[in-house]
């Protein structure tokens, strides 16, 4: 296995284009990480010393390239008044409840990085960043605007859109401002990237892409102003988000399995992750091994390798060892 020392190198220079002799593996880990260390999620998403234990004993075990903090789409909606539930110890919180709009006053959204869970990541992420970012890529994760927008509102709210557009898009624009401050706070640690996590976006019809640029670019802006890369990592897409996704102004992007090979014909720019379905990850290694072969076997300038989503808790490790063994060997 290559040296964990190469890894933030090797993620560098996947997004400057550079043809690397092996390709990173980007993973999403969140509640995987509290499995392996035996520690309740909601006290592991709570807790700094926790968090950060947990996802560098997560590294150091399976050896992958980046570390990303936390993969919660409601961290920022509990930061602005939302309440959240735990359904159990191993699963990630859900929104209980929306938070009204009007209540969410500028001083509410200047100090945001102040409110909920958000200090404790916050916490963790400037330690991993000083014990592991010489080695590994260091992300910082914000839910994007859209997702974190129907949070707000307690639905989807892209039907909105349609129906009552400029209250819709007054709380998506807010919901930029509010994903913005997070996105300063995770630039001022000086990470590797910063990543816009959207499950909302991607089904967003064509015609809204003006307004999912003017929302997006800011924060796009922001983290390229702080030298760190804007990787959108968009969950659900389908065929029909390849018109939306292709318009995307962002160095890097991991969309599902399905369409991966689509959105880089389209992106000779982009970096784009090739993505383990998380039924794969979860699976026979037969078939997972097959898979990782299948994207390795492809042109490897320009991509890495990456997780559809957050890594599933119950994830055979064995088969996470099998992935690393597996694109380190090839």
């Amino acid at each position: 296995m290559v040296s964990s020392a190469s890894s933030r190198e090797m993620v560098k220079k996947v997004f400057s284009g550079d043809k690397l002799a092996q390709v990173p593996f980007m993973p999403w880990v969140c509640t995987h990480a509290a499995r392996l260390e035996q520690v309740p999620v909601p006290k592991m998403l709570s807790d700094a010393v926790l968090l950060t234990r947990a996802l560098e004993n997560a590294q150091k075990l399976y050896g992958y390239d980046m570390v990303a903090n936390i993969l919660d789409s409601t961290i920022e909606a509990e930061a602005c008044g939302c309440p959240i539930k735990w359904p159990s110890d191993k699963e990630l919180p859900s929104v209980e409840s929306h938070h009204p709009i009007d209540n969410l006053t500028e001083n509410d959204i200047a100090n945001i990085k102040s409110k909920g869970r958000l200090p404790a990541v916050l916490e963790a992420t400037k330690r991993l960043k000083i014990t592991l970012g010489r080695t590994v890529a260091i992300a910082g994760v914000v839910t994007g605007p859209f997702t974190l927008a129907s949070h707000l509102q307690g639905h989807n709210v892209i039907n909105d859109l349609d129906n009552a557009p400029e209250p819709a898009k007054n709380i998506i624009e807010l919901a930029g401002k509010v994903c913005l401050e997070v996105c300063k706070a995770y630039c001022e640690l000086e990470l590797d990237l910063i990543v816009l996590a959207e499950s909302v976006m991607p089904q967003l019809p064509i015609r809204y892409l003006p307004l999912a640029l003017s929302v997006l670019r800011p924060v796009v802006n922001v983290i390229r102003f702080y030298n760190s890369l804007p990787l959108l990592l968009a969950n659900g897409c389908t065929k029909d988000s390849l018109e939306l996704l292709t318009h995307m102004e962002v160095e890097g992007m991991v969309v599902d399995n399905n369409i991966d090979t689509d959105v880089r014909q389209k992106l000779s720019s982009c970096v784009v992750g090739r993505t383990i379905p998380s039924s794969v990850l979860e699976g026979p290694k037969e078939q997972l091994l097959a898979h990782i072969e299948n994207c390795l076997k492809r042109d490897q300038q320009g991509v890495f390798i990456s997780t559809e989503w957050q890594v599933p808790y119950d994830t055979p490790s064995e088969n996470m060892h099998a992935v690393l063994k597996s694109i380190r060997g090839y």
